[in-house]
């Protein structure tokens, strides 16, 4: 999952979605350059059924901050998750990484759209560099019990 900022749990002392939205909403038309309240905005979005606006907002946030790890991850995510665009995931995935090689989401993603894609010998590659770094880490380990029982 996309990591949360320190706004987003506010959104939900509201009682209705259309009230949040409105809301946030609101704020980045107050604040357009007011990254914290877009970013908000964009995740809640992508959470409450409207991932292509989430998109158009993370959009915005690049042409501000062009190599942002985060948000580069999580265009992939949406598309990943939301859209099952698996080639415009893992193109994000890889941007992700290249601007922060240590982001250990990004990877596992990354292997889990080529687990996705038929392609169980990279993932598998993946989710071991996964858990080389961090032995861990539940979802590279349920991947690699994915890919095993594949191979049955």
């Amino acid at each position: 999952r996309p990591p949360r900022s320190t706004l987003y749990p506010y959104t939900t002392l509201f009682r209705s979605r259309d009230l949040t939205v409105s809301f946030m909403r609101s704020l980045v038309r107050q604040f357009p350059d007011h990254a914290v309240a877009r970013y908000d905005l964009a995740l809640f979005l992508q959470d409450n059924g409207a991932p292509e606006e989430a998109l158009e907002h993370y959009d915005t946030l690049l042409m501000m901050q062009p190599a942002n790890s985060r948000l580069l991850f999580n265009k992939g995510y949406v598309y990943f998750v939301y859209l099952e665009d698996n080639e415009k995931a893992l193109d994000y995935f890889n941007q992700s990484l290249q601007s922060d090689p240590s982001y250990l989401d990004a990877l596992y993603n990354k292997g889990h759209v080529l687990e996705q894609m038929g392609d169980y010998v990279q993932a598998k590659t993946i989710y071991q560099q996964v858990l080389g770094q961090r032995p861990d880490y539940r979802l590279a380990i349920e991947g690699m019990n994915r890919i095993s029982n594949q191979a049955e």
